[in-house]
């Protein structure tokens, strides 16, 4: 379950960093992409943790257990994490600041 809001997360911050700064999102007087920039800005600290934790699951799995198909998958998913990560980061530093 915690992989499945690891994956909504990766695809929120990649949307968001995709979009221009100015956009205008609201529905029905409620600003969307300001709620979603401050759940993106949030959760961007406990990505990371995520992110290194899979990262070390997936060596302890290459290393440890010698199984090779399940330690690529989480070192896929820990590519997906730091890929969004950096998308995000350098969309909020060069665009926003």
């Amino acid at each position: 379950m915690l992989r499945y809001f690891y994956f909504f997360v990766a695809a929120v911050l990649l949307l968001m960093s995709c979009t221009d700064p100015k956009t205008q999102w609201s529905i029905d007087g409620f600003d969307v992409y300001g709620s979603l920039f401050v759940f993106c800005m949030a959760l961007y600290i406990p990505m990371m943790a995520l992110s290194f934790y899979y990262f070390v699951k997936a060596l302890t799995r290459f290393f440890k257990y010698k199984n090779s198909r399940d330690g690529f998958l989480l070192l896929a998913s820990t590519v997906v994490g730091v890929v969004a990560l950096y998308s995000f980061n350098h969309w909020v530093f060069s665009e926003i600041y």
